[in-house]
């Protein structure tokens, strides 16, 4: 009997403690987060049943993250923003969340800018401030660029290809994004980046009175037959861009079936008569020695390389446009800065020469002007492989990390812009004044236009990238 009473007493006893556990842990669901942190209390949902937006973690600055925040950039304009060639009066102001990059309102004037892309809704500008300004701690300048990349629903084509280049040139464009705002309204994630030019943070070439000066020249197929009337857009073009055939452009004859090609000198500018007689003979004798083995003698090659592996890792469709430059009298002709990467990484349908816009074929080379008469020889490719290789392990792989890491920067902030540009759902563009008319851009390839979300398209990216630079690796080393 007194041991049936104490096992009853010990069954009591353990009764009792299971219920309290019991009603400890039940205690401890209600106030358990949805993430499984018992010491949080769940987070309400807003009145509207939709959840609160996220503040992004700031990242941490790397050679690819170069802010820690999209600011806003704020531009007043005095009249419509209308024409590529009238500026209007302006003031701009930038801000931004935690003060780093806010910029006091300064004065200045602004434009358009671009071709085709001046024709969407998402305007491309160029800013010109009345003074020296350093927007994200960029180098001081008057001059800039607002790149609309509204064909890019990646983001990420031309800011990838402008930080990859900066380590392998002597100049590249910085580049920075930001939101914009024109009188009030919310125009969406731009890049603004810097204006190809002689500067002393820019192309380092030297500017001076005589013939010995140094210069920037483009290599530009709109200007073909812009010196006659006949040719009612090229004649158009050239008029409005103040490009005077025989006073500050000149053609070319290239070799091995190149044709004739329109070369147009942007620094010095003005240009007297000497000096634009020395930069045509000069340019035309050095675009002679393409054809044959001795262009080593007026190209840096190894600058020709450079601009290559970037033009061609990124598989640029875009090949009308060239820049060459000459620091003074006594250097040899570079290549670069790169630009207009926007069609690259296949998004474009509209190629040459058969090509298919595959990551594994050699498309650059082939198709440009002005390496197509020399990539094949041996004297570039042992230049290319040379340089390839110094390069490779560590500009790859910071290429590499760099694109996880901008597309991770990009991810929490992107939802405005398309939330202003909706059509990427269908892989159309906003192309008349008011914004209603959506349309698929002439150039884009099915396959790039049914991605559909930021993700797919960034990923789309990283994938063509990565492919790409793991078979040049291993066709470069085959030469």
């Amino acid at each position: 009997m007194q041991r049936e009473k104490r096992i009853t007493r010990w069954l009591a006893l353990l009764l009792g403690i299971c219920m309290a556990f019991a009603c400890l842990a039940f205690a401890g669901c209600e106030n358990r987060s949805p993430e499984g942190n018992g010491s949080e209390q769940e987070t309400p949902l807003p009145p509207d049943g939709e959840q609160e937006e996220q503040t992004p973690t700031p990242p941490v600055l790397t050679k690819y993250v170069q802010q820690t925040e999209i600011p806003t950039l704020e531009i007043t304009a005095a009249d419509p923003i209308a024409s590529k060639y009238d500026y209007v009066p302006a003031t701009y102001a930038m801000t931004s969340e935690s003060g780093a990059y806010d910029m006091a309102a300064a004065t200045g004037e602004i434009r358009l800018r671009g071709n085709y892309t001046r024709t969407l809704t998402k305007k491309p500008y160029r800013v010109k401030f009345a003074s020296k300004q350093s927007p994200l701690g960029m180098p001081k300048a008057k001059s800039w660029y607002l790149l609309n990349e509204a064909t890019d629903f990646s983001l990420l084509r031309n800011y990838l290809g402008y930080t990859y280049a900066d380590e392998l040139l002597d100049y590249s464009l910085r580049a920075r994004y930001v939101h914009v705002k024109v009188n009030g309204e919310y125009r969406g994630i731009y890049l603004l980046t810097d204006k190809r030019g002689e500067d002393k943070n820019r192309v380092p070439v030297t500017l001076t009175d005589g013939v010995d000066t140094g210069w920037i020249v483009e290599m530009d197929n709109r200007a073909i037959g812009g010196d006659d009337p006949v040719n009612t857009t090229a004649y158009e073009y050239c008029a409005a861009e103040g490009i005077v055939f025989g006073q500050n452009a000149f053609y070319c004859n290239l070799p091995r079936d190149g044709g004739q090609q329109a070369f147009v000198i942007s620094e010095p500018d003005p240009v007297t008569p000497e000096q634009f007689r020395a930069i045509s003979e000069h340019v035309q004798t050095a675009i002679t020695s393409l054809g044959g083995q001795a262009f080593g003698n007026y190209f840096d090659v190894d600058s020709m390389a450079r601009y290559f592996m970037v033009e061609e890792l990124w598989h640029n469709t875009d090949v009308g446009s060239v820049y060459l430059y000459r620091e003074n009298g006594v250097d040899k002709v570079k290549f670069g800065p790169v630009w207009d990467l926007d069609l690259t990484c296949g998004i474009s349908k509209i190629t040459e020469n058969g090509a298919a816009n595959t990551y594994n074929e050699w498309y650059y080379g082939d198709i440009n002007a002005l390496l197509k008469p020399c990539w094949r020889s041996s004297a570039f490719r042992d230049a290319l492989k040379k340089n390839w290789n110094q390069t490779y392990a560590v500009q790859t792989a910071d290429l590499l990390k760099g694109i996880d890491e901008t597309i991770a920067f990009l991810a929490p902030r992107v939802q405005q812009n398309f939330v202003r540009w909706p059509g990427i759902e269908s892989g159309m563009v906003s192309s008349d004044e008011d914004g209603t008319h959506l349309e698929v851009p002439f150039f884009m390839a099915d396959s790039y236009v049914r991605l559909r979300t930021w993700e797919k398209h960034a990923a789309a990216v990283k994938d063509f990238l990565t492919k790409r630079v793991g078979w040049m690796h291993t066709q470069i080393n085959a030469f």
